[in-house]
């Protein structure tokens, strides 16, 4: 068949009234001829790659997934979408390159790594890289993906990827000069399936965005930020909107099995992160690592301690000026919130134990030399048989508090004192000699009643009875039972004693005692 150029098959009929050489009609063989010939269409893309196309044609249409896909020639592609059966090369047509232009195929089966990596590639090769799109569809993964720089992500709600093998990540950036920035993975639900340690690994980054996801089901950590093979470029991780989740019915021993929310990992600075409108669930620790001048806001960490394991950590935090706004850790085995830094700030923030028999042993804990500013907090638990045994913990000598509620921890005398610390001493007790003080505010001397009975005096007076008293001991079988010997004219002190379960007197091996309150120096 002779496929008549549009010149021909549209020329005019009449040249100022006229008529021209050609017919005086158009044909309309030739016309529905010409335009076959500028678009073809192919049910399937199995019959594109068989097909010899016309020298006419400008675009072909594809049936694939249950949609029709558009692709323009590209003789000079490196990455070509589709290659007919004549050795033609074709790119996908318009603005939108997809994992289904590059043959992905969407029955949840059906290896999609090398179609997905190809769209991948195919994006990077431009010189400002490009989106690639997943569409609505359940997609299988057999091997990692690497994210190229310049290279961004947009799912849509229906598009679900799922690992089918083990990989060390499903999306993996590069580092260096090539690692991912100002780049967004946006949507979608990606499955590690219990085979790929991470969902998403970024070795270096820089103002990263990803929003709008569900990940879950991995055993490793779901977005892993830094690493020792990274170049130290690690800044402006910007997350929200998102599900981390841990399916029920699937437990983890702590052990062996830690799976981690979002992780920052030790040897890489990171810093300057704002994550915001997360539910993190199912987790050995929610949010952990090493990060400074982070903003985290309205992130909700809880587990399933009765059946899937227990959450050791809710926020388990390593460096300075970090700052937490309403966020909340719950069912947390041993911290609501771990600080190693300075100048961090919590604030209207909750720690809470529903009706799960589960016990918490610090709220707050400060490791050694840390600082905080933690103000207008809530730590409670729904019944009266869970208990938080401490509200603060650690090394509370720089603690600052205001306006925080602690309605069910433990070792706690008097429920008005919520500013900030006035008291505060950790010492061993060096059994039948006088106890040596390790760190102390405010605090004159320790003295020593009985092997199990101790008074804190205090350098300064207590105005009132406004205040709180927290003890935390070595070992922590030894509840402290406070005597609130706090009284003026110029003997101001508050004595502790100590049992063991069995309600004998015992002496621990070391103490801590912390009083919030209200405090005046003597005139």
């Amino acid at each position: 068949m002779a496929v008549l150029p549009f010149d021909t098959v549209l020329r005019d009929f009449e040249i100022d009234g006229v008529p021209s050489s050609g017919g005086h009609a158009i044909s309309k063989e030739d016309f529905r001829d010409s335009l076959n010939a500028l678009q073809a269409f192919f049910a399937s893309r199995e019959l594109a790659e068989e097909a010899t196309i016309s020298a006419s044609t400008v675009t072909l249409l594809v049936a694939h997934n249950g949609r029709v896909l558009s692709y323009l020639e590209d003789e000079d592609a490196d990455i070509p979408a589709l290659t007919t059966g004549d050795g033609r090369l074709w790119a996908p047509a318009g603005e939108m390159i997809t994992f289904d232009h590059f043959g992905a195929v969407a029955d949840n089966a059906t290896d999609c790594s090398a179609a997905m990596q190809s769209a991948i590639d195919y994006a990077a090769s431009f010189a400002n890289g490009g989106t690639v799109y997943g569409l609505t569809g359940q997609y299988a993964l057999a091997s990692g993906l690497t994210w190229m720089p310049k290279v961004s992500f947009s799912f849509e709600d229906g598009f679900h990827l799922r690992a089918t093998a083990t990989m060390v990540a499903m999306f993996e950036g590069l580092t260096g000069d090539d690692l991912p920035k100002r780049v967004f993975f946006k949507g979608g639900k990606i499955d590690a399936n219990y085979l790929a340690e991470r969902i998403i690994y970024f070795h270096d980054y820089k103002h990263v965005h990803i929003s709008d996801f569900e990940f879950v089901d991995c055993d490793g950590n779901y977005i892993h930020l830094g690493s020792s093979s990274g170049t130290s470029q690690c800044g402006e991780a910007i997350i929200h909107d998102g599900l981390i989740l841990r399916e029920p019915g699937n437990p983890f021993d702590g052990d062996t099995t830690q799976p981690k929310g979002i992780h920052f990992d030790f040897p890489a600075p990171n810093s300057d992160c704002l994550i915001s409108d997360m539910i993190i669930k199912g987790c050995w620790r929610g949010i952990a690592g090493e990060i400074y001048s982070g903003m985290f806001a309205r992130v909700h960490c809880w587990s399933y301690p009765s059946t899937d394991g227990e959450m050791e950590s809710a926020f388990r935090i390593s460096g300075n000026q970090n700052v937490f706004v309403e966020c909340y850790a719950d069912d947390c085995a041993l911290f609501g919130f771990y600080f190693d830094g300075e100048m961090n700030v919590l604030t209207n923030s909750t720690v809470n134990l529903p009706n799960n028999g589960l016990t918490t042993t610090t709220a707050v804990y400060l490791e050694s030399g840390s600082s905080l500013t933690a103000k207008s907090n809530i730590f409670h638990c729904y019944t009266s048989d869970n208990q938080i045994v401490n509200g603060f913990a650690g090394d509370t000598s720089r603690l600052v508090t205001e306006d925080n509620i602690e309605s069910d921890v433990e070792n706690v005398f008097g429920n008005q004192g919520l500013g900030k610390v006035e008291v505060h001493v950790s010492f061993t007790t060096n059994t039948g000699a006088d106890p040596t003080i390790s760190s102390s505010t405010n605090v004159e001397s320790i003295t020593r009643h009985a092997d199990w009975d101790f008074a804190i005096n205090f350098d300064r007076d207590m105005v009132d009875t406004n205040y709180q008293i927290l003890v935390d001991t070595m070992p922590v079988s030894y509840p402290g039972v406070v005597i609130p010997v706090i009284r003026g004219k110029n003997d101001w002190n508050v004595r502790v004693q100590f049992v063991d379960e069995t309600g004998a007197y015992v002496e621990p091996a070391s103490v801590t005692v912390t009083i919030l309150g209200t405090v005046t120096t003597s005139s």
